[in-house]
């Protein structure tokens, strides 16, 4: 029996990539003929341009960015 009320169940068959990197998201941006490189990807994402990710600062200073996929994927269906 399940004790977590909010449990999900995965399948294991074909595991989703449920984020990218802002050089993945470049690349796919690139591939749909935007000319980007991923410094411009990670500082629209720290300005709160780009709505499919967020930046924190890790305690020794150095950025981590979180690129969600599916958000990732929503960004290009609206404005591609």
């Amino acid at each position: 029996m399940n004790t977590f009320p909010h449990a999900i169940e995965i399948n294991s068959a074909a595991p989703a990539q449920v984020t990218i990197t802002p050089k993945q998201a470049t690349e796919r941006l690139r591939a749909l003929g935007v000319k980007i490189s991923p410094e411009t990807v990670r500082q629209g994402i720290e300005q709160g341009k780009f709505p499919f990710g967020v930046s924190i600062t890790t305690d020794k200073g150095a950025p981590v960015y979180l690129i969600s996929a599916k958000k990732f994927d929503a960004f290009v269906e609206e404005w591609f």
